[in-house]
């Protein structure tokens, strides 16, 4: 470096008195730009992802890992929960606290050991880049351990537990299964359904399907405790079929998933029983929801105005049953789960489509009113694949990158994987 000093510093000191005599500033020699490269963190697309979005919303799409059982980032196994169904997300503001209620749950890998109609676990931990980290399971209500609706006579036998009457919902029940939870006002509510039996033989066309079940009711359980203890809404049911299966006016809101939108009211979501119906919609205010008349429920748009029209109770559900033009979506809809897309700043339904892929739709201006669906995963990606949700909190930073719940099923296979979903950057 010496060397260098030396040989420089004289062919400086020339320049200088050069310029100086003739007094004129040196050249000035722009830098050189730097090239600019977008600040893109997904530049890099893993071998392990796909794309099968045709809209362009979607950068690509791969399973980050298992979001519960022994394979997971924490063992459920701890919970009673190692092969389960389909989560839920639901959150609690004031804890900060990201609960998700799994499905019919088993203590081992796959349909295994002891059974319950669900288990609720939770996390404060909102990094779910490798994993969701688990910190807790709710304890259980009605007699259960960690089950939070009423006991079904089935799964009282599987275990050996002796419950009361009260604790138990209809004899006739399998299973019942959480369609979506919801905070108001402090509030915990879970809505379910009460499933009969699965793959069930219909007269119209007469043939037994996969994905198809029937129900006898949709109810609400609640907790005022922070979610250490439950009760049933004794008001809030949807009645969907007699103990002769005759189908009752409830049947559109077999299964159920809530959704705040901000405003007055919780809006409602529902479907019939399976996989194979549009999505119906209703409200009620917040201050009414555990007052089953109160509900009003979506009948369709105004010819003249163009205003929605609602009708309450038994009467606006007997009027929209069976009535296409009563739909908020048309088609073949299954596991609905709704929750608030932070990057395109829209609320978001998602559900298993008639072509059997896990899709999303954005809402417009008003809660009945949904664009077009964008396809994120599909049987040749995760096979068996038949439920997806997600929830605000579970975006990163960015709000690029979603992370969500795929449950998969078949006889090998019964689980929930922890999805990611980049989005493209918005043009």
């Amino acid at each position: 470096m010496k060397i260098k000093v030396r040989l420089v510093l004289p062919l400086l000191a020339i320049f200088c008195l050069s310029a100086c005599g003739n007094n004129e500033q040196p050249p000035v020699t722009p830098d050189d730009p730097s090239p600019v490269t977008p600040d893109d963190p997904f530049d890099v697309i893993p071998q392990d992802s796909w794309n099968i979005d045709d809209s362009g919303k979607i950068r690509y799409v791969r399973i980050n890992s298992t979001a519960a059982g022994l394979n997971a980032a924490t063992d459920t196994t701890q919970y009673n929960c190692g092969g389960t169904d389909l989560g839920f997300p639901w959150y609690d503001q004031e804890q900060k606290r990201l609960y998700v209620t799994f499905g019919d749950s088993f203590d081992q890998h796959k349909m295994v050991g002891g059974w319950n109609s669900n288990v609720t676990l939770y996390t404060e931990n909102f990094d779910f880049t490798n994993g969701v980290k688990w910190e807790g399971a709710l304890s259980g209500s009605f007699g259960a351990n960690r089950q939070i609706t009423p006991i079904s006579k089935n799964v009282a036998n599987r275990n050996g537990w002796t419950a009361s009457p009260e604790s138990m919902c209809s004899p006739l029940t399998s299973t019942t299964i959480p369609t979506g939870g919801i905070v108001v006002n402090g509030v915990y509510y879970l809505f379910y359904m009460e499933v009969y039996k699965f793959n069930v033989v219909h007269t119209d066309p007469g043939i037994t399907r996969n994905g198809m079940w029937d129900t006898f009711n949709s109810r609400v359980v609640k907790s005022e405790d922070k979610g250490k203890t439950w009760s049933l809404c004794e008001s809030l049911v949807w009645k969907c079929h007699d103990s002769e299966f005759n189908c009752l006016n409830g049947e559109s809101f077999a299964q159920i998933h809530p959704l705040d939108i901000g405003d007055e009211y919780i809006y409602i979501y529902g479907i019939r029983g399976g996989r194979e119906s549009g999505v119906s919609m209703g409200r009620v205010l917040k201050e009414k929801i555990e007052d089953y008349n109160s509900y009003e429920y979506y009948c369709g748009l105004n010819k003249t105005t163009g205003e929605p029209i609602y009708r309450k109770g038994d009467n606006g559900l007997s009027y929209i049953n069976g009535k296409s033009s009563c739909l908020v979506i048309n088609g073949k809809c299954g596991e609905l789960s709704f929750s608030y897309n932070p990057y395109f700043e829209k609320y978001m339904i998602m559900y298993l489509s008639s072509q059997s892929q896990i899709v999303y739709r954005l809402m417009g201006d008003k809660p009945y009113e949904w664009g077009a669906s964008v396809s994120i995963a599909a049987q040749g990606n995760i096979p068996f694949l038949y439920g997806g949700a997600t929830h605000e909190v579970m975006f990163d930073s960015n709000n690029r990158r979603m992370f969500m719940f795929i449950a998969q099923w078949s006889d090998k296979v019964y689980s929930t994987h922890l999805v990611e979903v980049v989005f493209n950057e918005k043009r």
